[in-house]
């Protein structure tokens, strides 16, 4: 293991693409029905499309005016929908990443948004207090559901469609009939957060469970409430409804867990005997047992027919994690130090797994239950034999605490994640280390597999999420991870798309193979990099522009970095408002007035045909060109449609009060 082979192993395992908002946090993340595709709604006010297969970006969606707060496929993958805080919800061609719709008359910030399973409807929650319903092919408003007396948080379509259910910071469930446009019925009865709500899709019925105590069922035809789950003497944090849907289990804080008749809602059983707080409840796969996992040291399993306490697992300490295998034959239970194995048939406890030295976090079951795997503080992840109930192996080589583990579809690899940054990948025949994937800036929480176990996704404190390459080295692989460090690293260091690919025609160091895959990578990595370089400058420009009375150097400094952005992303829209309003601000009139003009007629389609930030310096520009009627006419439009549109930016505002002060003239007593 040479310097050969480090140097491969990082070619061949460098992360796809880091999906972030380059101005914040990512405040959601999905993939697409088909799995072939990413999408990230951004602080930035950005959405963000990567293809899962390569990790290439496809397109950055802009146009949103403030951040997004999610964003939803589709079911046929075509369409996306973005809500943002700007008000509005905006429609995506997921193929090309254009805009085809701005979907506004929310009053405030839009909080969800999803997509109908027939893909015919829109509906999206709002700060407003109200659901908004949407035509999807026309973009019309067709409903709007006024009842919540709180802010919308949520908002979820029914399994068939026909009804929509909204969850409210007022405490309230509201079911809406989708077909006839109107409030079917208001779930009322909580007396504090309602914490989860939950279709039955077997039944039809919906469970909600609150921090009141209760755990509430809802007929959803009717609307009508066909229990009430009382009896808790604590919070209720969780609430499930049993495989077959007839049996809801419930945990409290009350150290109990209720079973319930999900069609009468009446009180089956109450599962006493815990000590202490109940902290995950899980049913069996095949809904016959219930295991609560305990602060009290114990695992309990409970006849879900008859309420009967069917077992005690006991332990040394409090149970932070309880699972069953894939096929319901065995419960395995971490706590600080050590795993613990159960046979289901016997409640009898097969195996302690010892040899943790600390807390063990996570606990997973390889796909056919014959593996475990631990990732513990220790900073270890431990495979073991469920059967034999023996340590297998002990792989080290994280450097601090193993948060998350995974095992591949298969079973054949096992991913971790470490707060050490790193993700890692092993081998379960031999143990063996296989790859190290750094990138992450911070504390590695979540490591996954794809279905097909070729992509491995990991999430960060860093605020990120990465792709990684899972699949093993070959050598059509070879040429395609040298290709990527290749041009990832030289495209940054050349000017332009042709001067890339004379370079890579020129470059004597790499073989016919790598060159040919850079040449047909080039426009796509040139592309990607020119985007973002072009968004790093606009931002610095416009940083300066906005700003009155600067020093004429730092007008300069604007004007060539929004040059700069502009040359590497022609034609958009709100890189020429930046070069407008720097070029203004260095006194360069007759250049911002010739930009200013186009970038308007870019910006009014996107901000519903008029692009006031635009017009105002036009204003402004007209008036120090002599044109002062122009410009006065020009102001009196942007105050009018301000005023209609009740725009509210603090930017826009301010610009304003500077048209006015030198079209106008000072307000009066002022000098």
């Amino acid at each position: 293991r040479g310097f050969e082979w480090g140097y491969w192993n990082r070619l061949l395992h460098g992360d796809l693409r880091t999906l972030n908002g380059n101005a914040g946090e990512i405040r959601g993340v999905t993939f697409s029905p088909d799995g072939t595709r990413v999408a990230a709604a951004c602080e930035d006010k950005t959405v963000k499309l990567w293809d899962a297969a390569t990790g290439r970006e496809s397109a950055t969606l802009t146009g949103h005016t403030h951040l997004v707060f999610c964003v939803a496929f589709s079911p046929d993958g075509a369409q996306i929908a973005s809500a943002s805080g700007d008000g509005t919800v905006k429609l995506w061609d997921a193929v090309t990443g254009r805009e085809t719709a701005t979907l506004a008359g929310h009053a405030e910030a839009v909080m969800c948004v999803t997509i109908g399973p027939e893909g015919k409807r829109i509906a999206s929650a709002s700060a407003d207090k109200t659901v908004k319903l949407w035509d999807a092919a026309t973009a019309k408003e067709t409903a709007t559901f006024i009842g919540h007396t709180d802010m919308v948080l949520g908002v979820a379509f029914s399994p068939d469609g026909a009804r929509l259910a909204s969850a409210s910071l007022d405490t309230t469930v509201k079911m809406w009939d989708v077909a006839l446009s109107r409030q079917a019925t208001t779930l009322t009865g909580h007396k504090g957060l309602v914490w989860g709500v939950a279709f039955n899709p077997v039944r039809k019925r919906v469970a909600s469970a609150s921090f009141d105590r209760t755990v509430r069922l809802w007929n959803p035809a009717s609307g009508s409430q066909t229990g009430t789950l009382a009896g808790h003497k604590h919070r209720v944090d969780f609430v499930a409804f049993s495989p077959d849907g007839t049996t809801i289990a419930s945990a409290s804080w009350d150290r109990t867990v209720k079973l319930w008749d999900a069609s009468s809602g009446r009180n089956l059983a109450t599962l006493t005997g815990h000590k202490g707080r109940v902290q995950s409840v899980a049913f069996s796969p095949d809904g016959g047992t219930v295991a609560s996992a305990s602060a009290d040291k114990t695992v309990r399993l409970w006849d879900v027919a008859t309420g009967r306490e069917t077992a005690t697992l006991a332990m040394q300490t409090g149970v932070s994690f309880a699972t069953f295998s894939p096929d319901g034959t065995r419960i395995a239970a971490s706590s600080p130090g050590t795993v613990t194995l159960w046979d289901v048939a016997t409640r009898r406890q097969t195996a302690t797994l010892t040899g943790h030295t600390d807390h063990v976090f996570c606990v997973a079951f390889g796909p056919n239950g014959n593996r475990l795997a631990s990732a513990s503080n220790d900073n270890t992840v431990k495979l073991w034999d469920v059967a034999a109930g023996r340590e297998i192996a002990t792989l080290t080589g994280h450097t601090h605490f193993v948060m998350g583990v995974a095992f591949s579809p298969d079973g054949t690899r096992i991913a971790s994640a470490s707060s050490d940054e790193t993700v890692k990948l092993w081998d379960v025949a031999t143990g063996r280390e296989t790859a190290t994937f750094t990138g992450h800036k911070g504390p590695v929480r979540t490591v996954a597999f794809n279905p097909d176990g070729r992509l491995i996704a990991s999430g960060g404190f860093d605020g990120t999420v990465k792709l990684w390459d899972a699949r093993p080295w070959t050598p059509k692989l070879k040429v395609r991870y040298e290709t990527r460090g290749y041009l990832t690293f030289h495209t940054p260091r050349c000017s332009s798309l042709d001067a890339l690919q004379k370079a890579i025609q020129a470059d004597r160091t790499i073989n016919d193979k790598v060159r040919q895959q850079a040449l047909d990578w080039s426009i796509l990595y040139w592309g990607n990099y020119a985007r973002q370089k072009s968004l790093q400058l606009n931002n610095q420009s416009w940083e300066i522009a906005k700003q009155a009375k600067q020093p004429a150097e730092n007008y300069q400094a604007a004007v060539e970095m929004a040059l700069e952005a502009n040359s590497l992303n022609p034609g958009r829209g709100s890189v020429l408002n930046t070069l407008g309003v720097a070029q203004y601000r260095a006194q360069k009139y007759q250049e911002a007035l010739a930009t200013l003009t186009h970038a308007e007629k870019l910006n009014a389609p996107l901000y519903g045909g008029v692009s006031l930030r635009d017009l105002v310096f036009l204003a402004m520009t007209h008036f120090q060109l002599n044109s002062k009627t122009k410009a006065a006419g020009l102001l009196k439009k942007v105050k009018t449609l301000a005023k209609t549109k009740k725009v509210r930016n603090a930017d826009l505002e301010r610009f304003i009060k500077e048209a006015e002060t030198l079209i106008e003239g000072p307000p009066q007593g002022e000098k």
